[in-house]
């Protein structure tokens, strides 16, 4: 997957030089978590008929994104939280969470129930792990 991938995301030089290590050739830039920069052309013009035909209430909207495993080491109810607090402003907004559920904590039933609880559950799509794009 790694070496069909249009640009790799790494968080840091050491993970670039562990993708490297692994013969992989596939473009890759650093962005630590939390930082917001415009990404390179690889990236937008990257085909996304196939994932917006599989969740077409992505269409149109500005999408948050959060991948990784869903667990309570992740702040998913501080995620919830401040999805609750963006959606007041962004009204185009939606949440998409995609990763493995760790079911052993609750995480993602504990972050449904406060999204319920805020009225924006429709707002937030679950797509498990991406193994097919």
């Amino acid at each position: 997957m790694l070496k069909s991938a249009a640009i790799i995301h790494c968080l840091s030089d050491w993970e670039r030089d562990q993708v490297a290590q692994l013969g992989i050739e596939t473009p890759t830039f650093i962005i630590p978590n939390g930082i917001f920069l415009d990404l390179p052309d690889t990236i937008a013009n990257t085909d996304s008929s196939r994932f917006l035909a599989r969740y077409p209430g992505l269409v149109g909207k500005k999408v948050i994104l959060f991948m990784g495993r869903l667990h309570v080491q992740k702040g998913l109810e501080v995620l919830a939280s401040s999805f609750s607090r963006i959606t007041a402003r962004f009204h185009d907004a939606v949440l998409l969470i995609a990763g493995p559920d760790d079911a052993r904590d609750n995480s993602k039933e504990k972050m449904i129930v406060k999204l319920k609880t805020a009225g924006i559950q429709d707002r937030v799509i679950f797509t498990g792990p991406l193994t097919w794009i």
